[in-house]
Protein backbone atom coordinates (compact mmCIF):
# COMPACT_ATOMS: atom_id res chain seq x y z
CA UNK A 1 0.00 0.00 0.00
CA UNK A 2 1.30 3.40 -1.00
CA UNK A 3 2.34 5.78 1.81
CA UNK A 4 -0.19 8.46 2.70
CA UNK A 5 0.30 11.19 5.29
CA UNK A 6 -3.42 11.00 6.15
CA UNK A 7 -3.27 7.21 6.63
CA UNK A 8 -0.18 7.57 8.81
CA UNK A 9 -1.86 10.25 10.95
CA UNK A 10 -4.92 8.00 11.37
CA UNK A 11 -2.77 4.99 12.29
CA UNK A 12 -0.81 7.02 14.84
CA UNK A 13 -4.02 8.36 16.40
CA UNK A 14 -5.29 4.83 17.06
CA UNK A 15 -1.91 3.44 18.14
CA UNK A 16 -1.39 6.39 20.49
CA UNK A 17 -4.35 5.58 22.72
CA UNK A 18 -5.40 2.76 25.01
CA UNK A 19 -9.00 3.59 24.17
CA UNK A 20 -10.80 1.76 21.39
CA UNK A 21 -12.13 4.60 19.25
CA UNK A 22 -14.86 4.48 16.64
CA UNK A 23 -14.19 5.91 13.19
CA UNK A 24 -16.10 9.05 14.21
CA UNK A 25 -13.86 9.54 17.25
CA UNK A 26 -10.72 9.08 15.14
CA UNK A 27 -12.15 11.58 12.66
CA UNK A 28 -12.60 14.18 15.45
CA UNK A 29 -9.02 13.63 16.65
CA UNK A 30 -7.43 13.72 13.20
CA UNK A 31 -9.49 16.69 12.03
CA UNK A 32 -7.71 18.87 14.63
CA UNK A 33 -4.42 18.28 12.78
CA UNK A 34 -5.91 18.12 9.31
CA UNK A 35 -9.14 20.17 9.08
CA UNK A 36 -9.63 19.22 5.42
CA UNK A 37 -9.88 15.48 6.05
CA UNK A 38 -13.25 13.86 5.42
CA UNK A 39 -15.06 11.24 7.45
CA UNK A 40 -15.16 8.90 4.42
CA UNK A 41 -11.35 9.15 4.17
CA UNK A 42 -11.01 8.17 7.83
CA UNK A 43 -13.37 5.19 7.39
CA UNK A 44 -11.60 4.03 4.23
CA UNK A 45 -8.14 4.28 5.80
CA UNK A 46 -9.14 2.61 9.08
CA UNK A 47 -10.62 -0.32 7.19
CA UNK A 48 -7.58 -0.50 4.94
CA UNK A 49 -5.20 -0.47 7.92
CA UNK A 50 -7.26 -3.20 9.60
CA UNK A 51 -7.19 -5.34 6.43
CA UNK A 52 -3.40 -4.92 6.30
CA UNK A 53 -3.08 -5.98 9.94
CA UNK A 54 -1.72 -2.59 11.05
CA UNK A 55 -4.75 -2.09 13.35
CA UNK A 56 -7.41 -4.37 14.78
CA UNK A 57 -11.05 -3.84 13.89
CA UNK A 58 -13.39 -4.97 16.64
CA UNK A 59 -16.98 -5.58 15.67
CA UNK A 60 -19.35 -4.61 18.45
CA UNK A 61 -22.91 -5.88 18.65
CA UNK A 62 -25.43 -3.04 18.36
CA UNK A 63 -22.73 -0.41 18.13
CA UNK A 64 -20.11 1.10 15.88
CA UNK A 65 -16.98 -0.89 15.07
CA UNK A 66 -14.00 0.02 17.24
CA UNK A 67 -10.33 0.12 16.33
CA UNK A 68 -7.37 -1.00 18.41
CA UNK A 69 -3.71 -0.20 17.89
CA UNK A 70 -2.65 -2.95 20.29
CA UNK A 71 -1.95 -5.91 18.03
CA UNK A 72 -1.00 -8.47 20.68
CA UNK A 73 -3.50 -11.25 21.33
CA UNK A 74 -6.19 -10.12 23.78
CA UNK A 75 -9.94 -9.97 24.24
CA UNK A 76 -12.28 -7.15 25.24
CA UNK A 77 -14.95 -6.27 27.78
CA UNK A 78 -17.69 -3.87 26.64
CA UNK A 79 -19.86 -1.98 29.13
CA UNK A 80 -23.48 -1.99 28.03
CA UNK A 81 -24.13 1.24 29.95
CA UNK A 82 -21.27 3.61 29.05
CA UNK A 83 -19.98 1.63 25.98
CA UNK A 84 -16.41 1.74 27.36
CA UNK A 85 -14.18 -1.03 26.03
CA UNK A 86 -11.53 -2.60 28.26
CA UNK A 87 -8.62 -4.85 27.24
CA UNK A 88 -8.60 -8.32 28.75
CA UNK A 89 -5.27 -10.14 28.91
CA UNK A 90 -5.21 -13.63 27.36
CA UNK A 91 -4.15 -15.27 30.63
CA UNK A 92 -7.40 -14.02 32.22
CA UNK A 93 -9.34 -16.23 29.82
CA UNK A 94 -7.31 -19.29 30.78
CA UNK A 95 -7.39 -22.14 28.30
CA UNK A 96 -10.74 -21.31 26.72
CA UNK A 97 -9.54 -22.32 23.23
CA UNK A 98 -8.54 -25.73 24.55
CA UNK A 99 -11.87 -26.08 26.39
CA UNK A 100 -13.76 -25.26 23.17
CA UNK A 101 -11.64 -27.76 21.25
CA UNK A 102 -12.26 -30.48 23.83
CA UNK A 103 -16.02 -29.83 24.21
CA UNK A 104 -16.95 -29.33 20.56
CA UNK A 105 -14.13 -30.46 18.30
CA UNK A 106 -14.07 -26.93 16.88
CA UNK A 107 -10.59 -25.59 16.13
CA UNK A 108 -10.41 -21.87 17.02
CA UNK A 109 -8.23 -19.93 14.56
CA UNK A 110 -8.19 -16.79 16.68
CA UNK A 111 -9.00 -16.22 20.28
CA UNK A 112 -10.54 -12.76 20.36
CA UNK A 113 -13.60 -12.66 22.55
CA UNK A 114 -15.86 -9.71 23.28
CA UNK A 115 -17.73 -9.98 26.58
CA UNK A 116 -20.65 -7.65 27.32
CA UNK A 117 -21.66 -6.55 30.81
CA UNK A 118 -21.48 -3.56 33.12
CA UNK A 119 -18.16 -2.00 34.14
CA UNK A 120 -17.10 -1.34 37.71
CA UNK A 121 -17.65 2.44 37.44
CA UNK A 122 -21.22 2.03 36.14
CA UNK A 123 -22.02 -0.55 38.83
CA UNK A 124 -20.73 1.82 41.52
CA UNK A 125 -22.73 4.67 40.01
CA UNK A 126 -25.90 2.52 40.07
CA UNK A 127 -25.31 1.60 43.71
CA UNK A 128 -24.88 5.30 44.57
CA UNK A 129 -28.16 6.19 42.84
CA UNK A 130 -30.07 3.47 44.73
CA UNK A 131 -29.31 5.04 48.12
Amino acid sequence: MKYSKQRETIRQAVEGTKRHPTAETVYEWVRRQNPGIGLATVYRNLNSLAEQGALRKIRVASGADRFDGQLHRHSHLVCQKCREMIDLAPETMGGIAEEIRRATGFEPAEEEIVIYGICKQCLEKEKGEEK
